[in-house]
């Protein structure tokens, strides 16, 4: 499959869910007399779980544990991708740890490329130091030097800090303490 038709491959399997999730709830059919507002809302719609979801694909045991702790405090939970695997694609998540050697150049390079194709713009925290390696334009990307004393816990406020504006930004039953 050439790079074209797995990216369109991908777009189509990562957008129909969501779709079909939404066409039965919210359709415009007058036959339906389910208005959106009325749809009940639990922790088993699983199309809204990347709002509870940190992905992760990296190799970093300390900053791993910091974030599985990060992850209880508030009320989320972790996805760790494979090395070179494509989890990157299929795993939703409110914020990406990343680190590109995990990933692999080219992998990234198709990623990047999808992402802004997409309008991708899922926070995406970035963990090595390979300068060179483009960066996606349509996500919010920090990067940090784990060399660095204060990046660990830098980066566990940062998550911190996406999830609470992220739940400022939905309606309040869609909440975290409303699951």
């Amino acid at each position: 499959m050439n790079e074209h038709d797995r990216r369109t491959f991908l777009k189509t399997m990562l957008t129909i869910p969501a779709g079909l999730l939404l066409s039965d709830a919210c359709s415009g059919s007058s036959e339906s007399t389910t208005d959106c507002d009325d749809i009940p809302i639990s922790s088993s719609v699983t199309a809204l779980s990347w709002r509870k979801t940190i992905f992760c694909q990296f190799d970093h045991p300390i900053l791993k544990a910091e974030i599985e702790k990060c992850a209880q405090d508030i009320r989320c939970f972790v996805f760790n991708g494979e090395s070179y695997s494509p989890d990157i694609y299929a795993i939703g998540g409110f914020v990406q740890v990343l680190d590109r050697n995990t990933i692999g150049r080219q992998e990234w390079n198709d990623y990047v490329a999808f992402t802004d194709e997409v309008f991708d713009d899922v926070p995406c925290i970035v963990i090595d130091s390979m300068n060179n390696m483009k960066l996606p334009k349509t996500k919010y990307v920090i990067r940090f030097n784990l060399d660095n004393a204060d990046s660990i816990p830098t980066i566990i406020r940062t998550i911190k800090e996406i999830r609470a504006q992220m739940d400022r930004n939905l309606p309040k039953r869609l909440m975290m303490n409303n699951l």
